[in-house]
């Protein structure tokens, strides 16, 4: 710049001894360097009238944040009612520098210096809000003690702690089962990741249908606070119930929790005891015989072994426990023959659970009296009776003939009589039919196969060996499996005294029949199953007893 306002300066002089030579020259020099002449002076004229430039100053920054503010900046989890503190390296104007003071998002908040006028501390009107972020600055306009702006702004930056949250548990252990249903007898639990203010059993839960309850136990960690609910009384089977947490429920820094996902559940029916064997009441029992026990679904092998005890008067017997039909039947075989003439009695206690978890619905105890004297068996064979006359169908005799058994007639009766019931009638006790129809189930068909392999071996060796139980050496399934008939299976057995076997399996099936209320787990329910279509019937008697076995199978 100094040598374009020299230049110009010079200006003058240079025109005061180059123009008289120019006129001299030609008209069209002339013109040329004329024009020449004054883009000089025009250039020298705006050096000349160019106000003169002032070197730009940087800002000053006078109080810059100190370490502790930065470390302040970077804070994750600030908790609700601590305060935030902004440092300066220099004495502030405290009012200036709290009048240039945002909060970001906007909350009511109040101030203070320390005496240096050199830290701020900026202090929630009640709490911050839990998982927010937070800026707190200071404009960069704010004096300083001596006057001077910060020339920028000084700012922290922090996170509050996550919001109070909360999970509400099954507290049964193993209260599912397979099919997603829970025990009855279950509380629920609410686990809170932080500390929080205990409401009451009140005003803990909102469970519909309505339960009522008490809190069975409170805990507080350092990872947060458990609360139990326990029902007054056990949930009601099969139900459906939605448990969800009740509002307005705080943690200790008074901050709201947040609500979590109602719990839906379906509470499962406990199982019961379909019937024992021998029945309650029963008399003249075999001393070899074995004792069983039906469910009314899976349960727990372990569990519910522990649960069953058979005793003689005060004494435990002893034996072997083993499980049959998918778990649904408990066999118990005693270490030793009973003892003749004596009174046992089978209890099941509510010890007992099903294989999803949930307790026998009540505890069962039945009682029988064994023989006195066992009837030696007869080598020689009863000759059967004339059977009478019914009104029921008798059955096909789809597989081929029966066979030779000496008591073929009497098991084509019984297929009658099974038929009657079966298509929808009722068997009186005459052995007549009574209404037949209406049902809609289609007849059973005789299988010769099943009869000659299965039914009427195992009527036999019941017979021979005077006990009465499906479990002799295995169970049905074992015995129509190794005969050829794979598949699902049902199996009837009576087991009654005298020397007329008509009478007796006629006996036997009015007792079948009676069970009509018992659901699925019967021998009517059995005789009724709509899935079975084929039939197995062995007979066999000596001597005073009578054996009936039916298998049932699906061709």
């Amino acid at each position: 710049m100094r040598k374009y306002a020299a230049a110009a300066l010079a200006l003058p002089v240079l025109a005061t001894l180059y123009v008289p030579i120019l006129l001299r020259r030609s008209v069209a020099l002339r013109l040329v360097v004329g024009l020449g002449v004054a883009g000089l002076l025009v250039l020298g004229a705006l050096a000349v009238l160019s106000p003169r430039a002032i070197a730009a100053k940087a800002p000053t920054v006078s109080a810059p944040l100190d370490a502790a503010s930065f470390a302040q900046a970077v804070d994750s989890a600030h908790r609700l009612h601590d305060p935030i503190r902004l440092g300066f390296s220099s004495p502030m104007n405290t009012a200036s520098a709290t009048a240039a003071l945002t909060v970001v998002p906007a909350t009511p908040v109040t101030t203070s210096w320390d005496k240096a006028g050199k830290t701020l501390t900026v202090s929630p009107q009640g709490m911050w809000q839990p998982g927010t972020l937070y800026t707190v600055k200071v404009a960069a306009s704010a004096l300083d003690a001596a006057g001077q702006p910060l020339g920028q702004a000084a700012r922290a930056l922090f996170n509050t702690r996550a919001a109070t949250t909360a999970r509400i548990a099954l507290s049964a252990p193993g209260g599912g089962t397979a099919a997603g249903a829970v025990s009855p007898a279950t509380g629920f639990t609410v686990i809170f990741d932080a500390a929080v203010v205990t409401p009451s059993a009140d005003a803990l839960l909102s469970i519909s249908p309505a339960v009522s309850g008490t809190l069975a136990d409170v805990s507080t960690t350092s990872s947060g606070t458990s609360v139990t609910f326990q029902p007054v009384k056990p949930l009601v089977a099969g139900t459906q119930y939605t448990v969800a947490l009740q509002p307005g429920i705080v943690d200790t820094d008074g901050s709201n929790v947040v609500m979590p996902e109602p719990l839906r559940i379906t509470t499962a029916i406990p199982p019961k005891v379909v019937r024992f064997r021998p029945l309650n009441g029963s008399t003249a029992v075999v001393a070899g015989q074995l004792l069983s026990v039906r469910f009314t679904q899976p349960m727990d092998p372990t569990a519910t072994g522990a649960a069953f005890q058979a005793k003689i008067g005060t004494k435990v017997l002893t034996g072997k426990t083993s499980w049959a039909e998918k778990n649904t039947v408990l066999v118990f075989t005693p270490s030793s023959p009973l003892a003749k003439g004596s009174v046992v009695t089978m209890t099941v206690s509510t010890a007992a659970v099903s294989a999803g978890g949930v307790a026998l619905s009540a505890a069962r105890s039945v009682s029988f009296k064994t023989a006195a004297a066992v009837a030696p068996a007869s080598k020689s064979t009863s000759k059967p009776k004339s059977a009478p006359k019914t009104g029921g169908g008798g059955g096909g005799g789809g597989g081929g003939t029966a066979g030779s058994g000496a008591w073929h007639a009497v098991e084509v009766y019984y297929l009658g009589l099974m038929n009657c019931t079966r298509g929808g009638g009722w068997v009186l006790s005459s052995g007549k039919c009574s209404s037949p129809g209406g049902s809609g189930v289609k007849p059973l068909i005789l299988n010769a196969g099943i009869s000659n392999k299965v039914s009427r071996p195992y009527a036999k060796l019941l017979a021979t060996k005077n006990i009465c139980t499906h479990f002799y050496g295995g169970n049905p399934g074992d015995r129509l499996h190794a005969a050829g008939y794979p598949g699902d299976y049902r199996e009837n057995i009576g087991c009654r005294p005298g020397s007329n076997p008509y009478a007796s399996v006629l006996g036997t099936h009015l007792f079948f029949q009676d069970e009509k209320p018992c659901g699925n787990y019967c021998h009517w329910a059995n005789i009724m199953d709509p899935r079975v279509d084929e039939v197995g019937i062995g007979i066999w008697v000596i001597g005073d007893r009578v054996r009936l076995v039916v298998d049932f199978w699906k061709s």
